[in-house]
Protein backbone atom coordinates (compact mmCIF):
# COMPACT_ATOMS: atom_id res chain seq x y z
CA UNK A 1 0.00 0.00 0.00
CA UNK A 2 1.30 3.45 -0.90
CA UNK A 3 2.32 5.64 2.02
CA UNK A 4 1.51 9.28 2.51
CA UNK A 5 4.53 11.46 3.13
CA UNK A 6 5.10 15.12 3.79
CA UNK A 7 3.29 15.71 7.08
CA UNK A 8 -0.25 16.22 8.25
CA UNK A 9 -1.24 18.60 5.46
CA UNK A 10 -0.20 16.20 2.69
CA UNK A 11 -1.89 13.29 4.47
CA UNK A 12 -5.12 15.27 4.77
CA UNK A 13 -5.04 16.13 1.07
CA UNK A 14 -4.46 12.47 0.20
CA UNK A 15 -7.23 11.18 2.43
CA UNK A 16 -9.65 13.77 1.01
CA UNK A 17 -8.90 12.71 -2.56
CA UNK A 18 -9.14 8.99 -1.83
CA UNK A 19 -12.52 9.46 -0.14
CA UNK A 20 -13.73 11.45 -3.12
CA UNK A 21 -12.55 8.88 -5.65
CA UNK A 22 -13.84 5.90 -3.66
CA UNK A 23 -17.17 7.59 -3.01
CA UNK A 24 -18.02 7.66 -6.69
CA UNK A 25 -19.11 4.02 -6.72
CA UNK A 26 -21.52 4.49 -3.82
CA UNK A 27 -22.91 7.86 -4.93
CA UNK A 28 -22.76 7.75 -8.72
CA UNK A 29 -26.29 9.15 -8.92
CA UNK A 30 -25.79 11.91 -6.35
CA UNK A 31 -23.78 14.54 -8.19
CA UNK A 32 -20.61 12.57 -8.92
CA UNK A 33 -18.94 12.73 -12.31
CA UNK A 34 -15.87 10.74 -13.27
CA UNK A 35 -13.46 11.26 -16.17
CA UNK A 36 -9.96 10.35 -17.18
CA UNK A 37 -7.17 10.78 -19.66
CA UNK A 38 -3.95 9.05 -20.55
CA UNK A 39 -1.01 8.68 -22.88
CA UNK A 40 0.94 5.68 -24.14
CA UNK A 41 4.24 6.78 -25.60
CA UNK A 42 7.63 5.65 -26.75
CA UNK A 43 10.65 7.90 -27.22
CA UNK A 44 14.15 7.30 -28.60
CA UNK A 45 17.05 9.76 -28.63
CA UNK A 46 20.71 9.53 -29.61
CA UNK A 47 22.41 11.46 -26.78
CA UNK A 48 25.32 9.25 -25.64
CA UNK A 49 25.73 10.57 -22.08
CA UNK A 50 22.47 12.36 -21.30
CA UNK A 51 19.02 11.12 -20.33
CA UNK A 52 16.01 12.82 -21.93
CA UNK A 53 13.14 13.77 -19.63
CA UNK A 54 9.75 15.41 -20.11
CA UNK A 55 9.53 16.75 -16.56
CA UNK A 56 12.28 17.63 -14.03
CA UNK A 57 10.79 15.07 -11.62
CA UNK A 58 11.47 12.15 -13.99
CA UNK A 59 14.37 9.77 -13.40
CA UNK A 60 16.30 8.78 -16.50
CA UNK A 61 19.65 7.01 -16.80
CA UNK A 62 22.15 8.90 -18.95
CA UNK A 63 22.83 5.81 -21.05
CA UNK A 64 19.16 4.89 -21.60
CA UNK A 65 18.24 6.13 -25.07
CA UNK A 66 14.80 4.51 -25.33
CA UNK A 67 11.90 4.76 -22.90
CA UNK A 68 8.25 3.74 -22.76
CA UNK A 69 7.70 5.75 -19.56
CA UNK A 70 8.75 9.29 -20.49
CA UNK A 71 5.47 10.21 -22.22
CA UNK A 72 3.17 7.60 -20.66
CA UNK A 73 0.70 8.47 -17.90
CA UNK A 74 -2.81 7.86 -16.63
CA UNK A 75 -5.06 10.51 -15.08
CA UNK A 76 -8.29 10.02 -13.14
CA UNK A 77 -10.57 12.85 -12.03
CA UNK A 78 -13.66 12.87 -9.82
CA UNK A 79 -16.00 15.82 -9.29
CA UNK A 80 -18.71 15.90 -6.65
CA UNK A 81 -21.31 18.68 -6.77
CA UNK A 82 -22.20 18.98 -3.08
CA UNK A 83 -24.54 21.93 -3.64
CA UNK A 84 -24.93 24.43 -6.48
CA UNK A 85 -22.28 26.55 -4.73
CA UNK A 86 -19.90 23.86 -3.43
CA UNK A 87 -17.91 21.25 -5.37
CA UNK A 88 -15.16 18.79 -4.41
CA UNK A 89 -12.55 17.85 -7.04
CA UNK A 90 -9.68 15.35 -7.05
CA UNK A 91 -7.29 14.48 -9.84
CA UNK A 92 -4.78 11.64 -9.61
CA UNK A 93 -2.05 11.39 -12.27
CA UNK A 94 0.12 8.28 -12.35
CA UNK A 95 3.32 9.13 -14.22
CA UNK A 96 7.02 8.39 -14.20
CA UNK A 97 8.62 10.16 -11.25
CA UNK A 98 11.10 9.51 -8.47
CA UNK A 99 9.67 7.95 -5.30
CA UNK A 100 6.10 7.62 -6.56
CA UNK A 101 3.41 7.77 -3.88
CA UNK A 102 -0.30 8.54 -3.73
CA UNK A 103 0.42 11.98 -2.31
CA UNK A 104 2.92 12.87 -5.04
CA UNK A 105 0.50 11.65 -7.71
CA UNK A 106 -2.30 13.93 -6.53
CA UNK A 107 -2.41 16.96 -8.80
CA UNK A 108 -5.68 18.39 -7.52
CA UNK A 109 -7.62 17.85 -4.29
CA UNK A 110 -9.72 20.88 -3.43
CA UNK A 111 -13.06 22.29 -2.40
CA UNK A 112 -14.51 24.98 -4.63
CA UNK A 113 -16.99 27.59 -3.45
CA UNK A 114 -18.85 29.74 -5.95
CA UNK A 115 -20.55 32.51 -3.95
CA UNK A 116 -21.35 34.33 -7.17
CA UNK A 117 -21.59 33.28 -10.82
CA UNK A 118 -18.44 35.30 -11.54
CA UNK A 119 -16.34 34.26 -8.52
CA UNK A 120 -14.60 30.97 -7.63
CA UNK A 121 -12.71 30.27 -4.40
CA UNK A 122 -10.70 27.03 -4.17
CA UNK A 123 -9.05 25.57 -1.07
CA UNK A 124 -6.67 22.59 -0.93
CA UNK A 125 -4.31 21.42 -3.67
CA UNK A 126 -4.80 23.35 -6.91
CA UNK A 127 -2.88 23.55 -10.18
CA UNK A 128 -0.28 26.32 -10.40
CA UNK A 129 -1.67 28.80 -12.93
CA UNK A 130 1.47 30.37 -14.38
CA UNK A 131 1.30 29.22 -18.02
CA UNK A 132 -1.23 28.67 -20.80
CA UNK A 133 -1.24 24.87 -20.32
CA UNK A 134 -1.45 24.98 -16.53
CA UNK A 135 -4.88 23.31 -16.30
CA UNK A 136 -4.08 20.56 -18.83
CA UNK A 137 -0.31 20.17 -18.73
CA UNK A 138 -0.74 16.39 -18.39
CA UNK A 139 -3.66 16.02 -20.81
CA UNK A 140 -1.92 15.12 -24.05
CA UNK A 141 -5.16 14.88 -26.04
CA UNK A 142 -5.78 18.60 -25.40
CA UNK A 143 -2.39 19.49 -26.88
CA UNK A 144 -1.26 19.52 -30.49
CA UNK A 145 2.17 17.98 -29.84
CA UNK A 146 3.61 14.78 -28.42
CA UNK A 147 4.57 16.79 -25.31
CA UNK A 148 4.73 20.46 -24.29
CA UNK A 149 7.89 22.20 -25.61
CA UNK A 150 10.66 21.24 -23.19
CA UNK A 151 12.53 24.53 -23.43
CA UNK A 152 9.50 26.24 -21.92
CA UNK A 153 7.80 23.57 -19.79
CA UNK A 154 10.55 21.02 -19.14
CA UNK A 155 12.28 22.91 -16.31
CA UNK A 156 9.23 23.85 -14.20
CA UNK A 157 9.23 21.85 -10.93
CA UNK A 158 5.92 23.24 -9.62
CA UNK A 159 2.83 21.39 -10.85
CA UNK A 160 0.39 22.20 -8.07
CA UNK A 161 0.32 24.07 -4.77
CA UNK A 162 -1.10 23.40 -1.33
CA UNK A 163 -3.07 26.51 -0.54
CA UNK A 164 -5.78 28.10 -2.60
CA UNK A 165 -6.82 30.67 -5.15
CA UNK A 166 -9.53 33.12 -6.05
CA UNK A 167 -10.70 33.94 -9.57
CA UNK A 168 -13.02 36.57 -10.97
CA UNK A 169 -14.60 36.34 -14.42
CA UNK A 170 -16.15 39.22 -16.31
CA UNK A 171 -17.08 40.25 -19.84
CA UNK A 172 -16.17 43.38 -21.74
CA UNK A 173 -17.86 43.54 -25.12
CA UNK A 174 -17.01 40.33 -26.95
CA UNK A 175 -14.03 39.57 -24.68
CA UNK A 176 -14.21 37.20 -21.73
CA UNK A 177 -11.71 37.86 -18.92
CA UNK A 178 -10.46 35.93 -15.92
CA UNK A 179 -8.32 37.36 -13.13
CA UNK A 180 -6.85 34.85 -10.67
CA UNK A 181 -4.62 35.06 -7.62
CA UNK A 182 -2.92 32.11 -5.91
CA UNK A 183 -1.03 31.53 -2.67
CA UNK A 184 0.53 28.35 -1.30
CA UNK A 185 3.50 26.00 -1.12
CA UNK A 186 4.77 23.10 -3.21
CA UNK A 187 7.13 20.14 -2.85
CA UNK A 188 8.68 17.79 -5.43
CA UNK A 189 11.52 15.31 -5.77
CA UNK A 190 14.07 16.18 -8.48
CA UNK A 191 16.50 13.39 -9.46
CA UNK A 192 20.14 14.52 -9.32
CA UNK A 193 21.74 11.15 -10.02
CA UNK A 194 20.99 7.41 -10.19
CA UNK A 195 20.47 7.20 -6.41
CA UNK A 196 20.14 10.82 -5.31
CA UNK A 197 17.34 13.37 -5.32
CA UNK A 198 16.82 17.00 -4.40
CA UNK A 199 13.73 17.61 -2.26
CA UNK A 200 12.66 20.88 -3.84
CA UNK A 201 10.37 23.08 -1.76
CA UNK A 202 8.65 26.19 -3.04
CA UNK A 203 7.58 28.40 -0.15
CA UNK A 204 5.48 31.55 -0.41
CA UNK A 205 4.29 30.68 -3.91
CA UNK A 206 2.39 33.72 -5.20
CA UNK A 207 0.83 34.07 -8.61
CA UNK A 208 -1.36 36.62 -10.35
CA UNK A 209 -2.68 35.76 -13.81
CA UNK A 210 -4.96 37.38 -16.36
CA UNK A 211 -6.60 35.51 -19.23
CA UNK A 212 -8.69 36.84 -22.13
CA UNK A 213 -10.68 35.08 -24.85
CA UNK A 214 -12.31 36.61 -27.89
CA UNK A 215 -13.55 34.37 -30.68
CA UNK A 216 -10.61 32.22 -31.87
CA UNK A 217 -8.08 34.29 -29.88
CA UNK A 218 -6.72 33.58 -26.41
CA UNK A 219 -4.21 35.58 -24.38
CA UNK A 220 -2.62 35.03 -20.99
CA UNK A 221 -0.08 36.82 -18.81
CA UNK A 222 1.11 36.00 -15.31
CA UNK A 223 3.66 36.99 -12.74
CA UNK A 224 4.86 34.29 -10.35
CA UNK A 225 7.10 34.53 -7.31
CA UNK A 226 8.32 31.83 -4.95
CA UNK A 227 11.01 31.31 -2.35
CA UNK A 228 13.09 28.13 -2.41
CA UNK A 229 12.74 26.42 0.96
CA UNK A 230 15.34 23.67 0.66
CA UNK A 231 19.08 23.45 0.02
CA UNK A 232 20.39 21.59 -3.02
CA UNK A 233 24.13 21.75 -2.31
CA UNK A 234 25.64 19.09 0.02
CA UNK A 235 27.04 20.76 3.11
CA UNK A 236 30.30 18.87 2.74
CA UNK A 237 31.04 20.73 -0.50
CA UNK A 238 30.74 24.11 1.23
CA UNK A 239 32.89 22.85 4.11
CA UNK A 240 35.63 21.59 1.78
CA UNK A 241 35.69 24.85 -0.18
CA UNK A 242 35.93 26.80 3.07
CA UNK A 243 38.89 24.69 4.15
CA UNK A 244 40.72 25.29 0.89
CA UNK A 245 39.89 29.01 0.98
CA UNK A 246 41.46 29.25 4.43
CA UNK A 247 44.40 26.91 3.88
CA UNK A 248 47.83 28.53 4.34
CA UNK A 249 49.28 25.89 2.00
CA UNK A 250 47.12 26.85 -0.99
CA UNK A 251 48.28 29.55 -3.41
CA UNK A 252 46.40 32.85 -3.21
CA UNK A 253 44.76 32.33 -6.62
CA UNK A 254 43.32 28.98 -5.53
CA UNK A 255 42.14 30.38 -2.20
CA UNK A 256 40.36 33.22 -4.01
CA UNK A 257 38.75 30.81 -6.49
CA UNK A 258 37.55 28.53 -3.68
CA UNK A 259 36.08 31.54 -1.88
CA UNK A 260 34.29 32.76 -5.02
CA UNK A 261 32.92 29.31 -5.83
CA UNK A 262 31.63 28.90 -2.30
CA UNK A 263 29.86 32.26 -2.20
CA UNK A 264 27.33 31.28 -4.87
CA UNK A 265 26.74 27.67 -3.84
CA UNK A 266 23.37 28.14 -2.17
CA UNK A 267 19.75 28.02 -3.17
CA UNK A 268 17.71 27.87 0.06
CA UNK A 269 16.03 31.20 0.60
CA UNK A 270 16.42 32.27 -3.04
CA UNK A 271 13.60 34.29 -4.55
CA UNK A 272 12.60 33.10 -8.02
CA UNK A 273 10.41 35.24 -10.26
CA UNK A 274 9.02 34.62 -13.71
CA UNK A 275 6.91 36.80 -15.94
CA UNK A 276 5.02 35.01 -18.71
CA UNK A 277 3.07 36.11 -21.76
CA UNK A 278 1.22 33.82 -24.13
CA UNK A 279 -1.26 33.84 -26.99
CA UNK A 280 -3.11 31.37 -29.19
CA UNK A 281 -5.30 31.36 -32.31
CA UNK A 282 -7.57 28.39 -33.07
CA UNK A 283 -10.26 28.54 -35.74
CA UNK A 284 -10.75 24.82 -36.38
CA UNK A 285 -8.29 24.83 -39.28
CA UNK A 286 -5.24 26.68 -37.98
CA UNK A 287 -3.79 26.26 -34.52
CA UNK A 288 -1.08 28.79 -33.64
CA UNK A 289 0.30 29.25 -30.14
CA UNK A 290 3.28 30.81 -28.43
CA UNK A 291 4.58 31.73 -24.98
CA UNK A 292 7.56 33.60 -23.64
CA UNK A 293 8.89 33.89 -20.08
CA UNK A 294 11.58 35.87 -18.30
CA UNK A 295 13.00 34.01 -15.30
CA UNK A 296 15.12 35.74 -12.65
CA UNK A 297 16.59 34.68 -9.31
CA UNK A 298 19.16 35.82 -6.78
CA UNK A 299 20.71 32.34 -6.67
CA UNK A 300 23.17 31.18 -9.33
CA UNK A 301 21.88 27.61 -9.05
CA UNK A 302 18.41 28.21 -10.50
CA UNK A 303 17.66 28.32 -14.24
CA UNK A 304 17.39 31.94 -15.31
CA UNK A 305 17.08 33.67 -18.64
CA UNK A 306 14.58 33.90 -21.48
CA UNK A 307 12.40 30.97 -22.50
CA UNK A 308 9.81 30.66 -25.23
CA UNK A 309 8.28 28.82 -28.17
CA UNK A 310 6.08 29.35 -31.21
CA UNK A 311 3.96 26.58 -32.71
CA UNK A 312 1.79 26.31 -35.82
CA UNK A 313 -0.41 23.49 -37.11
CA UNK A 314 -2.82 23.20 -40.03
CA UNK A 315 -5.70 20.71 -39.97
CA UNK A 316 -6.58 18.62 -43.04
CA UNK A 317 -9.58 16.53 -42.04
CA UNK A 318 -8.37 14.28 -39.23
CA UNK A 319 -4.66 15.00 -39.93
CA UNK A 320 -2.78 17.99 -38.51
CA UNK A 321 0.89 18.50 -39.38
CA UNK A 322 2.69 20.98 -37.12
CA UNK A 323 6.01 22.62 -36.38
CA UNK A 324 7.47 24.09 -33.17
CA UNK A 325 10.44 26.39 -32.60
CA UNK A 326 11.57 26.73 -28.98
CA UNK A 327 14.53 28.02 -26.99
CA UNK A 328 15.89 28.65 -23.51
CA UNK A 329 18.68 31.22 -23.41
CA UNK A 330 20.51 31.48 -20.11
CA UNK A 331 21.47 34.94 -18.91
CA UNK A 332 24.42 33.52 -16.94
CA UNK A 333 27.76 32.54 -18.42
CA UNK A 334 29.02 29.01 -18.00
CA UNK A 335 31.24 28.37 -14.98
CA UNK A 336 34.79 27.19 -15.70
CA UNK A 337 37.68 26.12 -13.50
CA UNK A 338 40.07 29.05 -13.13
CA UNK A 339 43.16 27.37 -11.71
CA UNK A 340 44.86 24.00 -11.55
CA UNK A 341 44.27 22.58 -8.09
CA UNK A 342 46.27 19.40 -8.62
CA UNK A 343 49.11 20.72 -6.45
CA UNK A 344 46.77 20.31 -3.47
CA UNK A 345 46.06 16.66 -4.31
CA UNK A 346 43.38 14.64 -6.05
CA UNK A 347 40.78 15.38 -3.37
CA UNK A 348 41.09 19.13 -4.01
CA UNK A 349 40.58 18.59 -7.75
CA UNK A 350 37.46 16.57 -6.94
CA UNK A 351 36.11 19.45 -4.84
CA UNK A 352 36.78 21.97 -7.62
CA UNK A 353 35.14 19.72 -10.24
CA UNK A 354 32.06 19.18 -8.06
CA UNK A 355 31.68 22.93 -7.41
CA UNK A 356 31.94 23.84 -11.08
CA UNK A 357 29.48 21.06 -11.98
CA UNK A 358 26.99 22.33 -9.39
CA UNK A 359 26.79 25.71 -11.11
CA UNK A 360 26.41 24.20 -14.58
CA UNK A 361 23.97 21.43 -13.62
CA UNK A 362 20.99 23.82 -13.53
CA UNK A 363 22.06 26.02 -16.42
CA UNK A 364 19.87 25.69 -19.54
CA UNK A 365 21.06 26.87 -22.94
CA UNK A 366 19.47 25.10 -25.89
CA UNK A 367 17.15 25.50 -28.87
CA UNK A 368 14.68 23.06 -30.32
CA UNK A 369 12.92 22.34 -33.60
CA UNK A 370 10.03 19.86 -33.71
CA UNK A 371 8.12 18.56 -36.72
CA UNK A 372 5.17 16.27 -36.23
CA UNK A 373 1.77 15.08 -37.31
CA UNK A 374 -1.37 14.44 -35.28
CA UNK A 375 -4.03 11.98 -36.41
CA UNK A 376 -7.37 12.29 -34.64
CA UNK A 377 -8.55 8.69 -34.80
CA UNK A 378 -11.87 9.63 -33.19
CA UNK A 379 -13.27 12.27 -30.85
CA UNK A 380 -11.37 10.84 -27.88
CA UNK A 381 -8.17 9.37 -29.32
CA UNK A 382 -5.23 10.87 -31.19
CA UNK A 383 -1.94 9.46 -32.44
CA UNK A 384 1.10 11.73 -32.73
CA UNK A 385 4.44 11.15 -34.43
CA UNK A 386 7.16 13.71 -33.75
CA UNK A 387 10.82 14.39 -34.51
CA UNK A 388 12.80 16.84 -32.38
CA UNK A 389 16.21 18.33 -32.98
CA UNK A 390 17.87 19.79 -29.89
CA UNK A 391 20.95 22.02 -30.23
CA UNK A 392 22.56 22.24 -26.80
CA UNK A 393 25.37 24.64 -25.96
CA UNK A 394 28.28 23.63 -23.77
CA UNK A 395 27.39 23.48 -20.08
CA UNK A 396 23.76 24.17 -20.88
CA UNK A 397 22.37 20.67 -20.22
CA UNK A 398 20.05 21.67 -17.37
CA UNK A 399 17.09 19.88 -19.00
CA UNK A 400 18.94 16.56 -19.19
CA UNK A 401 19.92 13.91 -16.66
CA UNK A 402 23.71 14.04 -16.89
CA UNK A 403 26.84 13.62 -14.79
CA UNK A 404 28.13 17.18 -15.15
CA UNK A 405 31.43 16.30 -13.48
CA UNK A 406 32.30 14.19 -16.54
CA UNK A 407 30.20 15.38 -19.47
CA UNK A 408 28.55 18.45 -20.94
CA UNK A 409 31.66 20.51 -21.76
CA UNK A 410 30.94 20.67 -25.50
CA UNK A 411 28.06 21.56 -27.81
CA UNK A 412 25.90 18.76 -29.16
CA UNK A 413 22.92 18.06 -31.39
CA UNK A 414 20.41 15.40 -30.33
CA UNK A 415 17.62 13.83 -32.38
CA UNK A 416 14.49 12.59 -30.60
CA UNK A 417 11.83 10.38 -32.16
CA UNK A 418 8.44 10.00 -30.44
CA UNK A 419 5.17 8.16 -30.93
CA UNK A 420 2.34 8.91 -28.51
CA UNK A 421 -1.26 7.71 -28.32
CA UNK A 422 -3.40 10.16 -26.29
CA UNK A 423 -6.92 9.39 -25.13
CA UNK A 424 -9.71 10.58 -22.84
CA UNK A 425 -12.61 8.76 -21.26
Amino acid sequence: MAKFKGGLRSAAVGVFACLLLNGMAAHADEGFTFSGFGSLGGVHENAPNAGFTRYPTQPQAENNNTSLLTDSLLGLQANYAITPQWEAVAQLVVRDQKHTSVNRSLEWAYLKWRPDTNVDLRFGRVGADAFMLSDYRHVGFAQLWARPPGEFYGWIPVFSINGGDASYRFRSGDTYWQLKGQLGTSKSQLPTGPDTTYAFEADRFRNLSLRAEQGPWQFMTAITMLRVGSEAVPGTLNTNLNQIAGSPFAPAAIRNEARQLNQGLWIKGADVRYLTLGGAYQDGTWQIQGEIAKITSDSKLTPTGLSGYISAGRRFGSITPYAVLSAFRSDRSETLAGNNWSALGASAVTVQTAAVAAYNSYRIDQTGLALGVRWDINSRTALKLQWDRKDINARGYGLWQMDNTRYGSSDSTVNIFSAVLDFTF
